[in-house]
């Protein structure tokens, strides 16, 4: 028996009214066609096209302002979460490089360097947030090319405006806050940056497989594509060591001294491997609290434990227990380097980059006998 006036069953979608699956699905899409069009106005309207006003990136293409946006919202939640308090911040590079002194910096910057461990170091960070009490910020870092001053200006004022005991971790080339702000600028203890290199070699083969057969994410499979067609490293590297041409950025040399550049800086000159660009990258990465190489990763993790103990309390053993682990790369080689081609790299295209990995390597080896390691 039903109550009258009371519609049941099919008369129920007859008499109008939706069943409740199918309003819920209505509302979801109301709301992401909300969001859409509200990011399309800000990005239509707002000058300088940032989802949280704070920094001016009207230079970013329609690609970089919605990956910026995304990361740009996850950093505003960090912002809002709790974090340690300290009464006093201090950094000091010297202390930490060659004394293994700890340091509590009040802003943490990775320098995450694309195939250097950097997805391995990024999850661990994120890992370790909540029991170590610090926030994360992962925004990427898009310098203007044409005014690259500015913009890495702009970032500098960006990250020191970061509340206390945040580290951030994503893709971009060192910034030098002394010369981009002065000395009169400072308000706060100065960032303590951290990194990692990789045998030159190993690093540029590890991104090119990655670019073409790697588990790449839906959003850069659409913006970018993945050529799976592409020749074997090898293959295109003996190709290119013959006619000296590269085929853009999906080829085997375009991504070569990837590592020179982020140390060097977002200067125009940092672009070109000389010796002026590894004078510069090298008195960049002496400024760093650790500079580890990825074939001693976990002696790195160790001493990030040692020099920034507030962040990266339990880093090693969240790393040896299986916590993260980077994303595997299916590799598409040939069977071994051939010998003029592996030279060729070595000697010629990475030359420089292999002396700034030598002298990192030498480097990490004193830090690591400061900190009662064995070299």
């Amino acid at each position: 028996m039903r109550r009258a006036g009371v519609a049941s069953g099919p008369s129920a979608t007859a008499a109008g009214t939706a069943p409740r699956p199918a309003r819920r699905r209505r509302a979801v899409q109301l709301r992401f066609a909300y969001a859409l069009a509200a990011g399309a106005l800000l990005y239509l309207v707002v000058p300088w096209r940032t989802a949280d006003l704070k920094l001016d990136a009207a230079h970013l293409t329609t690609r970089q302002w919605l990956g910026d946006a995304y990361w740009a919202a996850r950093a505003m939640k960090a912002e809002a979460a709790p974090a340690a308090r300290h009464r006093h911040y201090h950094y000091n590079s010297t202390a930490a490089r060659h004394g293994c002194l700890p340091q509590a910096a009040e802003l943490v910057l990775h320098l995450k360097v694309p195939k250097a461990a950097s997805t391995t170091v990024f999850d661990l960070i994120e890992a370790l947030s909540s029991k170590n009490r610090y926030r994360v910020n992962n925004r990427p870092q898009y310098v203007d090319g044409a005014h690259r001053t500015r913009s890495a200006t702009q970032y500098a004022r960006y990250f020191l405006s970061l509340k206390p005991r945040t580290v951030r971790s994503a893709h971009g080339a060192y910034l030098d806050f002394d010369r981009l702000l002065g000395d009169s600028s400072w308000t706060r203890a100065p960032p303590a940056y951290v990194g990692l290199v990789r045998e030159p070699t190993k690093r540029l083969q590890s991104h090119y497989d990655y670019l073409h057969w790697g588990p790449r994410s839906a959003w850069a499979k659409m913006w970018k594509g993945q050529d799976t067609s592409a020749a074997p490293f090898w293959e295109c590297v003996e190709a290119r060591r013959r006619d000296r041409v590269d085929e853009g950025r999906g080829g085997c040399l375009y991504w070569a001294n990837v590592q020179l550049t982020y140390f060097c800086g977002v200067d125009e000159a940092c672009s070109v491997a000389n010796a002026a660009t590894l004078r510069r990258a090298l008195a960049h990465a002496r400024a760093f609290a650790a500079v580890g190489i990825v074939e001693d990763l976990g002696a790195f993790l160790a001493v990030l434990e040692r020099v920034l103990p507030g962040y990266f309390a339990g880093i090693r053993a969240r790393y040896e227990g299986d916590a993260t682990r980077s994303r595997t790369t299916r590799h598409k080689r040939a069977a071994a380097p051939p010998a003029a081609a592996a030279a060729y790299l070595k000697d010629e295209v990475l030359r420089f980059e292999y002396l700034l990995y030598d002298a990192v390597a030498r480097d990490f080896n004193h830090q690591k006998r400061a900190c009662n390691m064995s070299p």
